[in-house]
C-alpha cells in the first residue's frame, strides 16, 4: 500500500512538472513572438535612422551628431535597437520555426499528396522516403522531437532575447531614486485626499458641517415679522 501511494505521488509530480513546463514554454513563445514583432519594428527604425544619418551629413546634422552621440543614454538605446533588430529578430524567427515544424509533421499525412515529390521525400529529417500513406503517416513520429526542442530551448531563447534590453535599457540609479520619491509623494497625496474626503462625509452625515442659523439672522427676523403681521391682522378682523 505505501508503495502504491508513493507511485501515485511520483506520477502526479511528473504530470505537474510537464504541465508547468508547458506553461513556461507557452509564456516563452508569447514573449518571443512579441519580440519578433518589436524586432521587425526595430529593423525598420534602424533603416530609417541610417537614412536620416546619411542625409544629415550635410549641413547642421554634421555638427549635431557628436553632441547627440555624447549622451550615454542615446548610445545605449542605439545599441539596443541594433542588437534587437538582428539578434532578437533571429531568435524570434527561430522560435516560431520549431512549433511550426511540429504542426507540419503532425498534419503531413493530410496534405502530402499536394507536395512535389522532391519536397515530400525531404520530410522526416531525411530518414526515409515518403511515397505512400504509411510513410507519410510515419512523419508524425518526428513531431515529438520538435515539441521537445521547443520546450527545452524556448525559455532560453526568450531570456536571451530579453537580456540586451535589461542590460542596455536599465534605469539609472538616480532615475530610480526619483521614481521612488515621486511614487511615495503621490501615495501620500492620495492618502491625504482620501482622509479629507472621509472627514467631509462624516461632517455631512453628523450635520455639523452646515452653519447653524442664529435667532437674529435675516431669515429668522423676516419670518418673525410675517408672523407678527398675521397676528395683527387677525386681531383687527376680530375687533371689527
Amino acid at each position: 500500500m505505501p508503495t502504491r501511494v508513493a507511485g501515485n505521488r511520483r506520477g502526479s509530480a511528473v504530470r505537474w512538472d510537464v504541465f508547468a513546463r508547458g506553461r513556461t514554454t507557452l509564456d516563452a513563445l508569447e514573449r518571443l513572438i512579441g519580440g519578433l514583432g518589436t524586432g521587425i519594428l526595430a529593423l525598420v527604425s534602424l533603416m530609417l535612422l541610417a537614412a536620416t544619418a546619411l542625409m544629415s551629413l550635410v549641413g547642421v546634422g554634421l555638427l549635431m551628431a557628436p553632441a547627440a552621440l555624447a549622451d550615454r543614454t542615446v548610445r545605449r538605446e542605439l545599441a539596443w535597437v541594433a542588437t534587437h533588430a538582428s539578434f532578437g529578430l533571429f531568435l524570434g524567427i527561430l522560435s516560431t520555426t520549431l512549433p511550426v515544424k511540429a504542426v507540419q509533421d503532425v498534419t503531413f499525412c493530410a496534405w502530402w499528396r499536394l507536395v512535389p515529390p522532391g519536397e515530400a521525400s525531404d520530410a522526416g529529417l531525411g530518414l526515409w522516403t515518403v511515397d505512400d500513406g504509411t510513410s507519410a503517416l510515419a512523419i508524425a513520429l518526428v513531431a515529438p522531437v520538435w515539441i521537445a526542442l521547443t520546450m527545452i530551448f524556448s525559455p532560453l531563447m526568450a531570456w536571451l532575447q530579453a537580456w540586451p534590453g535589461r542590460r542596455l535599457l536599465a534605469l539609472d540609479a538616480d532615475l530610480s531614486v526619483r521614481v521612488a520619491q515621486l511614487t511615495a509623494t503621490r501615495s501620500a497625496a492620495l492618502d491625504a485626499h482620501a482622509t479629507e474626503l472621509r472627514r467631509i462625509e462624516r461632517s455631512l452625515h453628523d450635520g455639523t458641517w452646515w452653519p447653524r442659523r442664529s435667532p437674529t439672522s435675516p431669515s429668522t427676523a423676516g419670518r418673525g415679522r410675517r408672523t407678527s403681521g398675521c397676528a395683527t391682522t387677525t386681531t383687527g378682523c376680530t375687533s371689527r
